[in-house]
């Protein structure tokens, strides 16, 4: 199975480098009117474009778009079901949540040269990083690695937080690039 990591850049260091690897910038909402879809690695998830601050010849405000949340299992324990309390993330992601907004920095599904999106694929997206991908009212969390290992941090326990980092330089990081896109982007 091919290793889902190598899609994501998860060694942004700030503003100027998450935007240069976006291919669309915007403020967006879930769209709670779409049910999302379960694939092999990931959700699809519709998502109400309400501002574009990096255009996109395919998208434009009020226009609906897809992204692909990663998902990969286990990482906490024990799984139950994709929308259970007990679910997996990957590299500190966890899935937008409806009834909130997010400034989201994201980049078009991978293709061969020669290949022509489809018109829904030309509007799909995923992540630009798995942490440091959107911003919002909600804050990450720092949590301790062996835990999550032994079970004893559950999906439930975190899943209200923008993302979940082991490690307090990165931890840290996010607030730096957070300060920077709220200067930019507010």
């Amino acid at each position: 199975m091919e290793d889902i990591n190598q899609h994501f850049d998860n060694d942004i260091s700030d503003l100027s480098a998450l935007e240069s690897k976006s291919d669309l910038i915007a403020k967006v909402k879930v769209d709670s009117n779409f049910e999302r879809k379960l694939y092999l690695e990931s959700v699809k998830t519709r998502l109400k474009v309400l501002e574009v601050y990096k255009e996109n010849k395919n998208v434009s405000k009020d226009d609906y778009i897809y992204i692909h949340e990663t998902l990969n299992m286990p990482y906490f324990l024990p799984i139950d079901n994709i929308y259970g309390q007990n679910m997996n993330c990957l590299q500190g992601y966890l899935f937008l949540k409806e009834d909130k907004e997010y400034i989201v920095f994201l980049k078009h599904l991978l293709k061969h040269e020669n290949y022509n999106y489809s018109k829904e694929e030309s509007i799909t997206f995923i992540p630009v990083s798995t942490r440091y991908f959107n911003y919002g009212e909600q804050l990450p969390v720092l949590v301790d690695e062996k835990a999550i290992y032994k079970g004893k941090i559950l999906y439930k326990e975190v899943k209200n937080n923008i993302a979940f980092f082991t490690n307090k330089n990165l931890f840290e990081r996010y607030f730096d690039i957070k300060k920077e896109v709220e200067k930019k982007y507010s």
